[in-house]
């Protein structure tokens, strides 16, 4: 198998990696000081294709035939100021690929010729999949969901609201009636008239779901920022978490200075991911008043509060509570 990444801050800016193991052991397969890696689709071991880019030479397609030993660039145009984001093959011969500001090409001869299509749309577009030569599903951001049924001739699309207007990420159809999609704020949709209607879910939290995939009607996974991984069994009916840090989302103790406090005090704290958190604060008599609910990026952060000015003196209970946070500090204020 085979993996892309990259960084545009830090080299080597892309990276392709190749596993025979199993995913045991990964190693370095090909890497490039101008280009980032978004997405990548192989039709077998040896034919695939890597898609990604950069500001200058703009939107990039490399293709290998000798898996992945050797790539050669299939498609660039430094004209373009747009990003390749995703690829998907229906067959060995037709392929679409996706991007930013609208971006969508499409091959008929396994990418030797790539051409432009147009999406009707300038939001960008994340993800793609091609059940055939004609009927093609692809999401973008503000809840834009696009598809086909001529091969792309005309790109049709749901109205944002349909999908709360939410960044979407991730699509994949079983087959043309059932169907799923993920993005922003722990966002689930899924559809069983091929894509017509949509029902939601959502996890509870505040996560970046990226990408979702199916094996069969019963089993299928989703993918999201700093590593989360869920697994469904039953087709969805019931999807339990694979993985343990969200156990614990603070990568340090939380400090509140000065604490005895007068009006004033400073919370700062880490996450080691970016979760929506409840912040509140609570008197001696068990009354709430409410400091602070948002959604708090991986990181530190500092929040100076004035919430107890006018108070009066006494011990105060800080809550943070959230899906994996459940902890409190003591406060005491004098006046």
């Amino acid at each position: 198998g085979w993996v892309v990444g990259g960084h545009y801050y830090s080299g080597p800016y892309g990276t392709i990696y190749t596993t025979t193991n199993g995913g045991q052991d990964w190693t370095i397969q090909h890497e490039s000081t101008q280009l980032v890696f978004y997405g990548l689709y192989f039709s077998d071991s040896l034919n695939g294709w890597v898609v990604g880019g950069a500001t200058n030479p703009g939107p990039v397609i490399l293709g290998t035939n000798d898996g992945g030993i050797t790539w050669n660039e299939q498609y660039t145009n430094p004209s373009m100021y747009n990003i390749c984001f995703d690829i998907n093959f229906c067959n060995d011969s037709t392929g679409w690929v996706v991007g930013s500001s609208g971006l969508i090409l499409k091959t008929i001869d396994g990418g030797n010729n790539w051409n432009l299509q147009n999406s009707y749309t300038y939001q960008y577009i994340r993800n793609v999949q091609a059940l055939s030569n004609s009927l093609v599903y692809a999401c973008a951001s503000m809840g834009i969901f696009l598809f086909t049924n001529d091969g792309g001739d005309n790109w049709h699309y749901l109205p944002p609201s349909t999908f709360n207007d939410n960044n979407l990420h991730g699509v994949f159809f079983l087959d043309s009636l059932n169907g799923w999609i993920v993005g922003d704020l722990s966002s689930l949709y899924y559809t069983t008239n091929g894509g017509m209607n949509w029902s939601y879910e959502t996890f509870g939290f505040e996560e970046y779901l990226h990408d979702i995939y199916f094996t069969d009607p019963s089993n299928g996974w989703i993918v999201g920022m700093e590593g989360l991984v869920y697994h469904t069994s039953n087709g969805g009916g019931l999807i339990t978490q694979q993985n343990e840090y969200l156990m614990d989302n603070f990568d340090s103790d939380i400090t509140i200075t000065p604490n005895p406090s007068q009006d004033y005090f400073e919370i700062v704290f880490n996450l080691n991911r970016t979760e929506r958190i409840q912040i509140n604060l609570y008197d001696f008599k068990g009354n709430k008043i409410q400091l602070d609910d948002q959604l708090f990026l991986k990181g530190q952060h500092k929040i100076y509060s004035a919430i107890l000015k006018n108070q009066p003196d006494g011990i105060y209970i800080l809550k943070f509570q959230s899906s994996s946070i459940n902890q409190t500090i003591k406060i005491v204020h004098i006046n």
